[in-house]
């Protein structure tokens, strides 16, 4: 029969008193548990172990007890503790300090991560115990030379220890220091430079060749560097040895015993000076506490014993040198006031106004200045390279030679029997009368009468002043900037350069010349072979002899040939026939009241006219000023203009004559009012370090922003060269560039449509 299932809500129980074995929602209570076959217990997370910390493990003891235990203290495997199970959707992290060998298989269902190197070592590999593994061919391998000891921790190497690049790794650091390094009779390289030894001693030898040796025994310390050495005793002496002599300096406890000649170059400042053993050089002793003499009095060596004369003093505070008796010396250099009764010798000063009296001289050389109130030499010579004052003689014929004179004054006459030079600027010849014996003056010309090597633009002449109800100064002479002579009446001059405030007039018997110039009036008649007027002549009476009356050598005629000046009843006046005309000067003008109908018209100078019918040719157009409306312009070569307005322009080619413009960043090109033109267009041509680029942008505004498009961009293959931006500043708008590149440089053509 079949046994239906069995079911409690309040769960069963056994035993008396009861003991609840299955609770009512399932939980089984049971003090043991004993499966005489394989149980089944599911997946890991359907079983629930009480007790334990963190991180323990269950450990049998071998008889069928579980207890909880550390990781730590599980001897197989303490060098890393490792579960041996990691569930599906579970993850464990081996870290590096985790590291070691695990004897037992590992079944991952779920993930390992291992922050180091996972390997899997064979059962068997070719290496006795301590010896490190290393892999050959992929196979654990030792060597009996590269051994661990798991005791001391020493690892023994059999070659090399080496880094694995140069000047990379340490040995040791601040804080893991190795303790000692032992070493045989070899040489530690550190840089260029060694520390070696040689038997018993350390030898220290820079990369620069420098050598040092430390030698000795356990008495003595050496350092020493060839037959140069210092020797330190033990709690002793030092003693220096040089270039083999022993010995020449000992510092000991009781002070410094030296050997040789003590050179000091420099100043010795000792707090004090013991004078029981100080001799003089000749062997007597020096003694410093009993001065001889009285305050003031120098020292010196009488008789190998000190000594002092109130003729011989020195005070400090004035610092002066006193001398009764004479001096002596090849030189005496005295940076002050040298005083003395007699001096004899050379004497030499470095400032000469020292000297206040120096008696009488035989002969006294000064190679210098000499400054003195008079000096007076009743016979001989006074010879001086220069002398300033005043010079006084009683015979002046003595005077040879006089070198430069700031004044020179003479109460007689001076004769001068070669050139007179003189370099002034201005040369003042107090005189009544001035007598030249030369018929010809020159004036004007270089230093020395050097003949001129250009236009100075200086006038010639003399400026003779006078006086009317004030000074006033007259001139007569060369008017250089007009090429002419001049006469003057009331001038003013300024750096050898006459303005002329009123012309002079000029009276004579007769005069001889072509008379060509300014306004001229003349009360009487005027005869004259050719008369040359090139302003206007106002006259009763023009009579010409000839009958005719030339203009550049052109007869003016009138009718059937009669020749004259005709006046305003003349009808018709024909000029020239079929000769050519030439009217007015090279600077001046040719006025016709009326309209002026020719052929041809063609002159050098300016033509000025309310209107003008048709073809006017120019050599330069940039001397038409204003043509007034055109009908057509026709213009064969180019037309270079700042702003040319009209309604068509018909032309073969546009060429931009703006300067090229530098670009760098924000770099404005093109600026124009806002009132002026709502847009603009411009065809660019930029190029830089990196190549040619050929653009177009076109640019509109509201008075308030303004807004651009570049377009139509085109290179040589470098990329772009510039950008473009616009704003309006100050009422104005502006193009700005900014180069992408070095050396940006661009050219542009704008046109331009107003509002």
């Amino acid at each position: 029969m079949a046994i239906r299932p069995l079911n409690s809500i309040a769960g069963f129980s056994t035993g008396d008193p009861s003991v609840t074995i299955i609770q009512a929602n399932g939980d089984i209570n049971t003090i043991n548990f004993t499966a005489n076959g394989l149980v089944n217990l599911g997946n890991v997370g359907n079983v629930n172990i009480g007790g334990g910390s963190n991180g323990q493990y269950l450990k049998t003891d071998g008889v069928g007890n579980l207890i909880w235990d550390g990781i730590g203290n599980i001897a197989s495997n303490r060098a890393a503790p490792m579960p041996y199970l990691i569930p599906t959707g579970e993850s464990y992290i081996v870290n590096e300090n985790f590291q070691g060998l695990y004897s037992q298989a590992i079944t991952i269902d779920g993930e390992l991560e291992v922050d180091g190197i996972l390997i899997e070592v064979p059962i068997s590999f070719a290496a006795d115990p301590t010896q490190i593994l290393f892999a050959d061919n992929g196979n654990p391998t030792g060597n009996s030379h590269f051994t661990f000891d798991k005791i001391t921790g020493n690892v023994i190497v059999p070659g090399d220890f080496l880094p694995h690049a140069n000047i990379t790794q340490n040995l040791g650091s601040p804080t893991n220091r190795w303790n000692d390094i032992y070493l045989s009779n070899s040489t530690i390289y550190i840089g260029n430079s060694t520390i070696s030894t040689d038997a018993n001693t350390l030898v220290f030898t820079s990369g620069s060749g420098a050598f040092l040796e430390v030698a000795g025994n356990a008495d003595v310390s050496i350092l020493q560097n060839g037959n140069s050495n210092i020797a330190i005793d033990t709690d002793a002496n030092i003693v220096f040895g040089v270039a083999g002599v022993p010995n020449v300096l000992v510092l000991s406890s009781n002070g410094l015993t030296f050997t040789g000649t003590l050179d000091v170059t420099g100043n010795i400042a000792p707090g004090g000076i013991k004078t029981d053993n100080y001799y003089y050089a000749n062997g007597a002793p020096l003694d410093f506490q009993q001065p001889a003499g009285n305050n003031t009095q120098i020292q010196f060596n009488n008789n190998n014993d000190f000594g002092a004369s109130a003729n011989l003093t020195f005070n400090s505070s004035t610092n002066i040198l006193t001398v009764t008796g004479n001096i002596a010396a090849n030189n005496i250099s005295g940076g002050n006031l040298v005083n003395a009764n007699f001096i004899t010798g050379t004497l030499t000063t470095s400032s000469q106004s020292n000297i206040t009296s120096v008696g009488t001289l035989s002969s006294l050389v000064v190679t210098g200045n000499t400054t003195a109130g008079n000096v007076y030499a009743n016979t001989g010579t006074i010879g001086a390279a220069s002398i300033t004052g005043t010079l006084t003689t009683a015979a002046q014929p003595n005077i040879t030679s006089l070198g430069t004179l700031t004044i020179l004054e003479t109460s007689g006459n001076a004769i001068i029997g070669g050139n007179l030079f003189v370099n002034g600027n201005i040369t003042y010849i107090n005189v009544d009368t001035i007598q030249v014996e030369d018929p010809i003056i020159v004036v004007g010309s270089g230093p020395n009468g050097a003949p001129l090597t250009s236009n100075d633009g200086k006038d010639r002449g003399l400026l003779l002043d006078y006086y009317t109800t004030q000074p006033v100064s007259a001139f007569m002479g060369w008017d250089n900037s007009n090429s002419e002579f001049a006469f003057g009446s009331n001038v003013s001059q300024v750096n050898d350069i006459v303005t002329f405030n009123n012309l002079g007039n000029v009276r004579a018997n007769t005069v001889l010349a072509n008379i060509n110039g300014g306004t001229g009036t003349f009360s009487g008649n005027i005869s004259a072979g050719n008369a040359s007027l090139g302003n206007v002549v106002s006259a009763n009476y023009l009579v010409s002899s000839s009958g005719c009356v030339s203009i550049g050598g052109a007869v003016i005629a009138y009718g059937a040939g009669n020749a004259g000046i005709f006046n305003t009843l003349a009808t018709d006046v024909n000029i020239g026939f079929a000769a050519n005309v030439t009217i007015g000067s090279t600077t001046g003008n040719v006025t016709a009241r009326g309209n002026l109908i020719a052929n041809n018209i063609s002159t050098s100078g300016n033509i000025s006219a309310n209107l003008i019918t048709g073809t006017l040719t120019t050599a330069a157009q940039a001397n038409i000023t204003t043509v007034g409306t055109l009908g057509n312009l026709t213009v064969s070569g180019n037309t270079v203009t700042n702003l040319a307005n009209a309604n068509t322009l018909l032309t073969q080619s546009v060429v931009s004559k703006r300067s090229a413009i530098s670009a760098t960043t924000l770099t404005v090109v093109d600026s124009f009012s806002t009132t002026d033109y709502r847009t603009a267009k411009y065809v660019v041509s930029s190029k830089n370090d990196e190549g040619f680029e050929s653009l177009e942008v076109l640019l509109i505004h509201n008075n308030i922003n303004s807004y651009i498009t570049v377009y139509a961009a085109i290179n040589d293959g470098g990329g772009n060269t510039v950008t473009f931006s616009t704003g309006i500043n100050s009422g104005n708008v502006e193009l700005r560039a900014t180069g992408l590149a070095a050396n940006t440089v661009i050219n542009l053509i704008g046109t331009y449509v107003p509002n």
